[in-house]
C-alpha cells in the first residue's frame, strides 16, 4: 500500500462529513424560510417563532466573552461600599453589521473556555443597609 493510499482516506471522510454538514445547512434554511412564511401570516405558534430566534441567534452572533455583572453602591451617609452580584451574562458580536454588540442573560456559562470579563454597574444611594440598622429601621436579616 503506498502512502498516496493512506493519505486519500480521510480526505474522502472529510469531503462526506463535509457533505453532511452542508446538507443539514441547506435543510435548516429552507425550514426556515418555511417557518418565516407561516409566522409571517400569522399561523406559526410559539414553539415556531422560538425555534426562528434560536436559528437566527447561532448564525448571526458569535459568543465572545463570559461576563459577571455587578452593581457598586456607595452610601452617600457613611461612604461604604456594598457589592452585589446582579447576573452572569455573555457577549456577542454580530457576524453581520460591523460593530453591532449584544449581552444576553445566562443561568449558566456553556463555553468556560471564553475570556472572562466583570462588569460593574455604579450607583449612589442615599442610605445604605447598615445606616439604616443603626438608625432604628425595622430591616429583616
Amino acid at each position: 500500500m503506498s502512502a498516496d493510499t493512506l493519505y486519500a482516506v480521510p480526505q474522502f471522510l472529510e469531503l462526506d462529513a463535509l457533505l453532511n454538514d452542508s446538507l443539514k445547512q441547506k435543510a435548516e434554511r429552507d425550514a426556515e424560510k418555511e417557518l418565516k412564511v407561516k409566522v409571517a401570516r400569522n399561523q406559526g405558534s410559539p414553539e415556531d417563532v422560538a425555534l426562528l430566534r434560536k436559528w437566527s441567534k447561532e448564525r448571526e452572533w458569535t459568543r465572545v466573552a463570559n461576563v459577571l455583572s455587578f452593581s457598586r453602591q456607595q452610601c452617600k451617609n457613611c461612604g461604604a461600599f456594598h457589592t452585589t452580584l446582579i447576573g452572569k451574562f455573555e457577549d456577542h458580536t454580530s457576524n453581520r453589521i460591523a460593530g453591532a454588540k449584544m449581552q444576553q442573560a445566562v443561568p449558566f456559562f456553556e463555553l468556560e473556555t471564553l475570556p472572562k470579563r466583570v462588569l460593574y454597574v455604579d450607583q449612589v444611594v442615599c442610605i445604605c443597609h447598615d445606616c439604616a440598622d443603626l438608625a432604628d429601621w425595622p430591616l429583616e436579616d
